[in-house]
């Protein structure tokens, strides 16, 4: 058979050209983003809490296992300051690569937003997010000295004593303080709010009996409980806390409610959508494997994991929880 005219050979390749090039086009985003060379260099988890919080003891157990999967270090940065916000700043301020992440809370993205004004950013448009990592549900403590051992006598006691018994929290406006608030809707009662500066410090005045009762992480509950110096009265979770077998979860009777904190990761706003979830798929895949979530689970902290879209509805459902109670209440930082 003749061979074909040039110009036939020539269209052919044409054609066979276009479509290698359609075909790399078709390739599903999920393998383009496995193939992504992130990181090439140490990562960084900026993280606005001091040392020994929960926060920073999430991130350090997370840097670690994210270390060993990327083969680069990943180095814990505590900034704390502004109730996170100054750590907020900075990770809006870095190059949007993945390089420089925020280990975020709720104070910073959602509460801070809604009782303070003249922010130097808007947390929720400055960054972006990423995943969340973990979270714990705080533990209801009262004092040993109250008698209040169960959710009725706590409600029985602000029943017969109203305006004369007292919760603590870590200060105007965190999730210990919301919490309870929401609690003393739930109960019908009005337990008079005394903040302090951080969950350790309150949680020590119940523990002297100063304060009634109070929100806290399982971390600041665990050593009084221990003691005897508090009652741990049930747990702020749909479900029991395995380091407080014997608490109910307030969420076993009251449907919904629940006082948690989570520890989720947050990114530069203008961070490709490809490298977000490369991170989060990355990061779901530690915190749920073996060692990760034993080591969390030992510090009373859930292994969560999850994606960027599941991480903004959470954001937008405790904006709203939140909101709700911090407009009833009027409450304000300024």
């Amino acid at each position: 058979m003749p061979a074909a005219p040039l110009p036939t050979r020539r269209a052919a390749a044409l054609l066979c050209t276009l479509a290698i090039g359609l075909a790399s086009m078709l390739v599903p985003m999920g393998a383009a983003a496995n193939d992504m060379r992130f990181p090439t260099r140490p990562v960084r988890f900026i993280v606005g809490n001091t040392a020994g919080s929960g926060a920073d003891l999430a991130a350090r157990i997370v840097a670690r296992g994210l270390t060993d999967a990327w083969k680069e270090s990943v180095i814990v940065d505590n900034r704390g300051g502004v109730g996170g916000l100054l750590a907020a700043e900075i990770v809006a301020k870095a190059e949007p690569d993945g390089h420089t992440l925020m280990l975020a809370q709720e104070g910073a993205i959602v509460i801070a937003p809604a009782i303070q004004r003249n922010l130097s950013i808007d947390p929720q448009k400055a960054l972006a997010p990423v995943v969340n990592l973990a979270d714990t549900d705080y533990v209801l403590i009262a004092s040993a000295k109250s008698g209040i051992r169960t959710l009725d006598d706590l409600r029985a006691l602000a029943l017969k004593q109203p305006g004369q018994r007292t919760f603590a929290s870590a200060g105007i406006g965190t999730v210990h303080h919301l919490g309870f608030e929401q609690l003393n809707q739930l109960l019908g009662v009005s337990m008079v709010h005394v903040p302090f500066k951080g969950g350790p410090p309150g949680a020590a005045e119940v523990a002297a009996g100063n304060v009634d009762a109070m929100f806290v992480s399982p971390a600041a509950a665990m050593g009084f409980a221990t003691s005897g110096r508090v009652f741990p009265v049930a747990t702020g979770g749909v479900k029991r806390n395995p380091q407080f077998p014997a608490a109910p979860a307030v969420g076993e009777t009251y449907k919904g409610f629940r006082v948690v904190s989570w520890f989720a990761l947050y990114a530069p706003a203008s961070t490709p959508p490809r490298l977000l979830e490369k991170i989060a798929r990355d990061a779901t895949e530690v915190v749920r494997s073996t060692d990760i979530r034993g080591q969390l689970t030992a510090q009373g902290i859930n292994p969560v994991g999850g994606t960027p879209k599941q991480m903004a509805d959470l954001v937008r459902s405790d904006a709203r929880t939140y909101g709700e109670t911090i407009k009833r209440l009027k409450i304000t930082a300024d």
